[in-house]
């Protein structure tokens, strides 16, 4: 979808930790964001083992992508990953 303000595009592949902050470390800048991942939730895998072990609920160490930038007017998170570039 093109830009209406004429940003440049910055398209980020991958919603994981470095893809999360990256996107988040442009929040203030004068692009628009496209973040793309072939699943549309965040996982916080470091806490997996207590999921495992039922000690956390799945939903504790999980949020959806479009939540986790919800206040960031410049980002696009995509449920989808490419197949071309």
């Amino acid at each position: 979808m093109p830009d209406p303000l004429n940003r440049p595009r910055v398209v980020i592949i991958g919603g994981g930790f470095g893809g999360l902050a990256a996107a988040r470390g442009l929040g203030h800048a004068h692009v628009a964001v496209t973040l793309i991942d072939r699943t549309n939730h965040f996982i916080f895998q470091p806490l997996l083992y207590q999921v495992a072990t039922a000690a956390l609920a799945p939903s504790d160490i999980t949020a959806p992508i479009r939540w986790v930038l919800r206040h960031q007017r410049n980002a696009d998170p995509c449920g989808r990953f490419p197949t071309t570039i």
